[in-house]
């Protein structure tokens, strides 16, 4: 029951803990264990090595062996305090809560079949495991060193073989397990034993009459034992009379009461002894194991006036004629008397047979009309059996086979295409189905689920600014200079000659609209909202210049020249939109271009571009009477969805 893993890793630890003994020096405890544990098996088949570690055939506990106190450890040392702290008795597959409740040398254990018991520890390569129980590591069961567990079976310490011994998986306790007759399952017999383990000797049980045992023990069996009186004790019927079993009826057989009487397995003319004699009044006579008649056994004619069987009934009075054609119409004898089986009214109006005897059948009887009379709700109307919902699927949605056809709503061919359910649905490939998996956003229910417009965007998502990397040195006084939340940057301001002399950060809130007049599905912009202008940073020198993105472009990324100040610098603006991709929607930002860059020629070149979809969202850096650096700051884009 367990995996090739697991015998396998069992082989392991057996294998490492055998050489760390070794090297440790621990051989002390081995050696006890292989002493306690290399015994040959006893006559119930265990090995002695175990014996230490089970009870005693009344359920006693014996002490375990000083080997089996204490697991070796890589650094030699031992877990013998731990046992010895232990106070409980439980004995191997006596049910536990934990290790405590477990005799010295046991753990407690999760079982493959289910609840938690004591199983002794082991050492994988000494034989110490009693049969059917190997040493193994099984990391499943909770044990935290080889133990021996149960193989194929449930915990149970039977040496008998007969389901009763120590543990939860038997049967029962067991008051001798060396002996399989002997356990509480078993009969008590009259032997001078206890043989159902019930501290009771030869108690008996009720008597059976037929079985040649002396059941109760009261010496005597069967018939003989006046318990058995009148009860019955063979075949056929033969009950104790007299302290002798026997037929009630004496020996002679009655050839025509339907009975055993001689109790031979045989009654009136399948008795041998009735051959040739009177079977009934009359005048039958048994030939052949049969009561006969000379004219025959059965009624020939059933309107004929005579009595055809010689059994004193004739036509309907006799059984042969039951259901037997007797008059026109289809009459038939039903009671000794000829009738139509169908009574005065049709009782059937599709099963083809004219039920009261009138010469119409089915529909064509005005008994049928309204009534039912074939598959899938037809019924019977102006003589013939028609569908009352005519010839076409009235509804799709209702559940109803409307045209009697076998097929109902969708699974009838004249509901393709057509509406089943109030949510949209349409019948389609014999199933009512939604016409579209794809939601538009268009105030339409299109995936049928009862939700309009869902995953469809509401508003627009600005995150908090996060820095980019900085150009330029260390000189001037640091800033930092960010949009105020929900706006991002649009362009910059400033002053400028050989070297950028001034930036100033130009911002504008970014503004979420719905176009509800587009199809097939409303569209989505993001626009911007007044420009407001940040402060400024750096000296007065140069030309001043403004550069903002056009119409409702934002700032993607900065380029520029520094070295120990920022010597040039520009802005690429970009558009967003909002597009759908697949079932969800999201921010594009596709460049339009760079405004022109300002100041001179001097350092070398850098850019830093905002993770897409994003947005310029401030400036940091430091300056004095020039730019002396500059930081980007970026707010990534989002959509809120319905």
């Amino acid at each position: 029951m367990r995996s090739e893993l697991v015998v396998t890793l069992a082989v392991l630890l057996a294998a490492t803990a055998a050489g760390c003994a070794a090297s440790n020096g621990d051989t002390q405890g081995r050696d006890a264990m292989a002493a306690a544990d290399s015994g040959p098996r006893d006559a119930a088949g265990d090995f002695g090595g175990l014996d230490a570690h089970l009870p005693d055939a009344t359920g006693s506990d014996t002490a375990p062996p000083e080997a089996a106190v204490g697991d070796a450890g890589s650094d030699g040392e031992t877990d013998a305090a731990a046992e010895d702290a232990r106070t409980g008795t439980a004995q191997i597959c006596d049910t536990c809560r934990d290790d405590g409740d477990c005799a010295i040398a046991h753990q407690c254990v999760s079982l493959t079949s289910g609840g938690q018991a004591c199983v002794p520890e082991c050492v994988p390569d000494l034989p110490s495991c009693a049969r059917d129980f190997e040493c193994l590591v099984d990391l499943t069961s909770g044990a935290d060193g080889p133990v021996c567990l149960p193989v194929g079976g449930p915990c149970c310490l039977d040496l008998d073989d007969d389901d009763y011994g120590q543990g939860i998986g038997c049967d029962g306790r067991d008051c001798d397990d060396s002996d399989a007759l002997i356990n509480p399952g078993m009969p008590d017999l009259c032997n001078g034993m206890d043989d159902n383990c019930n501290d009771l000797v030869d108690e008996g049980s009720p008597e059976r009459c037929d079985n040649d045992a002396d059941d109760d023990c009261d010496g005597v069996s069967d018939c003989a034992d006046g318990e058995c009186a009148g009860t019955p004790c063979g075949d056929f019927g033969r009950i104790c009379t007299g302290g002798f079993c026997a037929c009630p009826s004496g020996d002679v057989e009655d050839c025509r009461n339907g009975r055993d009487d001689d109790c031979d397995g045989a009654m009136d003319c399948a008795d041998p002894g009735c051959n040739g004699a009177i079977c009934d009044a009359a005048g039958r006579t048994c030939i052949g194991g049969f009561c006969g008649c000379a004219g025959g056994g059965t009624e020939s004619a059933c309107a004929d006036g005579l009595d055809n069987d010689c059994d004193g009934m004739l036509d309907c009075a006799d059984a042969n004629c039951n259901l037997a054609t007797c008059g026109a119409g289809g009459r038939v004898c039903i009671g000794s008397t000829c009738t139509c089986p169908g009574g005065g009214t049709e009782t059937s109006c599709g099963n083809g047979t004219d039920d009261d005897c009138d010469a119409m059948t089915d529909c064509a009887d005005p008994d049928c009309t309204a009534m039912g009379c074939g598959t899938f709700g037809r019924t019977c109307s102006a003589g013939t059996c028609r569908c009352p919902g005519g010839d076409a699927e009235l509804a799709c949605s209702d559940t109803t086979d409307n045209d009697c056809d076998g097929m109902a709503d969708c699974a009838d061919v004249d509901c393709a295409g057509r509406s089943c359910d109030a949510r949209g649905r349409i019948c389609a490939a014999g199933a009512c189905s939604c016409p579209s998996s794809t939601e538009l956003c268009n105030g339409t229910d299109d995936d049928c689920d009862g939700t309009v417009d869902e995953g469809c965007p509401n508003g627009l998502i600005v995150a908090a600014p996060t820095a980019g990397t900085t150009f330029g040195g260390g000189g001037g006084d640091p800033f930092t200079d960010l949009c105020a939340v929900g706006s991002v940057l649009v362009g910059i301001a400033g002053r400028s000659g050989a070297r950028v002399d001034q930036i100033q950060p130009i911002c504008a809130q970014l503004l979420f609209e719905t176009d509800a007049s587009t199809t097939p599905e409303r569209t989505f912009r993001i626009r911007r909202g007044p420009v407001t202008f940040g402060l400024q940073h750096g000296g007065g020198g140069g030309t001043a210049f403004d550069d903002r993105c056009a119409g409702d472009d934002v700032v993607i990324s900065m380029a520029g020249r520094s070295g120990s100040e920022i010597d040039q610098i520009g802005i690429e603006c970009g558009r967003l939109t909002i597009e759908r991709s697949g079932a969800t929607w999201v921010v594009r930002v596709t460049s339009t271009g760079f405004t022109p860059a300002r100041g001179g020629t001097g350092g070398g070149p850098f850019t830093f571009v905002c993770p897409s979809p994003g947005a310029g969202a401030g400036l940091a850096g430091r300056a004095a009477a020039r730019l002396d650096q500059i930081t980007l700051y970026c707010s990534a884009l989002g959509l809120s969805t319905s």
